[in-house]
Order: structure tokens, then sequence, then C-alpha cells
């Protein structure tokens, strides 16, 4: 839904198909809304980050209407895209689904699906639910860099969001007339 946003300069179509947690990253990022959230997730600090600099900053302060500021709001608003975005993505693992958010969330509750269609063969049933634990012990530690990749390639989209915005409103300022150019 939204991974063609991230799958251009990801390696998530391939991993979506090859991985041995194919079924978990195909589920989460192709069949869920999750890329189109982190994108609009990245989309709104871009625009909230320009907007305190613009109709905050350069409205009410002559001397921090500055390129440099200007940098300032536009590093900020890079980090700020990056941990949101990872964070969203990665979720917390509650140990149970009801107190998970994210791919860990997705996956216990993808657990739930898949094992409620096998119930009757119980050595399958077993390997699933090993499986399961085991995706998502990998994703505690950090074993998958498609989460931070995807994070990356955010945290790029909303930096360009914030300059856009940055000239489609800096004519409306009383001292950010000039800032970037």
């Amino acid at each position: 839904m939204g991974s063609s946003l991230f799958s251009w300069a990801t390696d998530l179509k391939d991993l979506c198909s090859t991985s041995d947690y194919s079924q978990f990253f195909n589920h989460y990022f192709m069949e869920t809304d999750a890329c189109l959230w982190t994108f609009l997730i990245g989309v709104g600090i871009a625009v909230v980050v320009g907007a305190i600099f613009y109709f905050g900053i350069c409205n009410t302060r002559f001397s921090l209407s500055n390129r440099l500021v200007w940098l300032v709001a536009l590093l900020v608003c890079g980090a700020a895209t990056f941990f949101v975005s990872d964070i969203y993505l990665k979720g917390h693992d509650g140990g149970e689904a009801s107190s998970s958010s994210g791919l860990f969330l997705d996956s216990y509750n993808l657990q739930d699906d898949y094992a409620q269609s096998i119930e009757d063969d119980d050595d399958q049933l077993a390997d699933w639910n090993e499986q399961s634990d085991e995706f998502r012990q990998d994703l505690a530690t950090g074993s998958f860099d498609i989460i931070t990749k995807i994070s990356v390639i955010n945290t790029v989209y909303a930096l360009l969001v914030f300059i856009l915005f940055s000239f489609c409103v800096k004519g409306t300022t009383t001292h950010g007339k000039n800032i970037p150019v």
C-alpha cells in the first residue's frame, strides 16, 4: 500500500519474498499500511518543524531568523523523523499481542491467525510458534536493517518536504523571507 515509497531504494521486495521470515515482512510491509503511516509521520514532522520555524521563530525573533537556525531546524526535522519512524516501525514487544506494537504486534497477530488455520497439525504448529518466537528475538536484537533503511529513506522524504514547505511559506513571514535562499 505504501511500500512502493520505500521499495525503490531498499531490498524490501526481496526480503518479503526470500527471507526466512518473509511471511512476517510481507504481511507487515506489503499488506498493512505501515509504510504509508511511516511516510505520513515524516511529512507531519516536517510540516510541524517548518511551521514552528517560520510562524513561531521568523515572525517573532529577528535575531533567530537566519540560515543557521534554519539548518538546525532542518537537522531537528531529520533526527526526529528518523527516530520516530524507527520506533513506529519496530514497535515494542510486550510479550503478547495486547501489549505490543509495530512489527512485534503484527507478528503476534500473524502467528495467531496462522496457528488457527493449522491447529490440527501439532508438529507444524510447534514449528510455526518456534519460528515466530525466533523472529521476535531477532527483531529485538536488531538483526534486521530493513527498518533502519526505511527510516533513513523516510528521513530524506521529510527533509525534502521541509525544504518544499520552506519555499512555499517563507514569503508569508515577517523576518524569514530570505531563508533558506
